[in-house]
């Protein structure tokens, strides 16, 4: 079962917690208010795949929280080197199963030595040597997990 979920950067979800119900969760909203986002936040960090297909295949800006993005490119203007805006989801899983010890470690957002995947999604910016300010923006994904990364 899954403890907890944490989503960040994730489309609408700049910075979202839920801790759901042992049993049945219902959730709950208006139209654009994140129920399907959720749903699919959570498939992504336990199959690494949206609507089926690789995130790596798939992977496009609009998954970013705009207002991150937009905060960033205004600290780019503003002549700042900000870190890149990412997408993180993790999904805390219940250690009562002994079958997905594997997937412990402490290696999340809280520390906390549990059983889950980590999913992160980010840009990796570099600064070539020999032009000032100059910047190439390259996007991954990268497991936690099994500490692999795709370009």
């Amino acid at each position: 079962m899954i403890e907890r979920i944490v989503v960040r950067g994730y489309r609408l979800f700049q910075d979202f917690e839920m801790v759901p119900t042992t049993g049945l969760n219902i959730v709950v909203g208006g139209n654009e208010a994140g129920k399907s986002t959720l749903l699919e936040a959570i498939s992504l960090g336990l199959t690494g795949r949206v609507d089926g297909c690789w995130a790596e295949e798939q992977i496009n800006p609009y998954w970013f929280n705009q207002q991150l993005v937009a905060n960033y490119f205004a600290e780019l203007a503003a002549g700042n080197f900000p870190k890149a805006p990412e997408i993180l989801i993790e999904l805390f899983l219940s250690p009562a199963n002994p079958d997905i010890r594997i997937l412990r470690g402490v290696y999340n957002s809280c520390t906390e030595d549990v059983p889950g995947p980590r999913t992160l999604v980010g840009a990796l910016r570099w600064r070539s040597n020999s032009v000032k300010n100059e910047s190439n923006i390259r996007l991954v994904t990268k497991c936690k997990h099994c500490q692999s990364t795709s370009a």
